[in-house]
């Protein structure tokens, strides 16, 4: 029951670092040009999806581990 607790606390943690990094994103888009704009969102696109992809492979591997560790 208390990795759970933990286990959510990280997801949140990630969740909120994340909507920092979506913040200075969207602020440097209104004062960088279109052109540089429209790079970073290909470029933050990209780092989103690589980003999820690492947390669902560290969160994934940590269940397995659990469920070993349990074992």
């Amino acid at each position: 029951c208390g990795k759970k607790v933990t286990y959510k606390i990280v997801v949140y943690i990630i969740l909120l670092w994340d909507k920092k990094i979506v913040s200075n994103i969207i602020v440097s888009n209104r004062i960088a040009s279109n052109f540089i704009a429209r790079h970073y969102r290909v470029q933050f696109i990209l780092y989103c999806l690589i980003m999820k992809l690492l947390t669902m492979i560290i969160l994934h591997y940590d269940t397995i581990h659990n469920i070993l560790v349990s074992h």
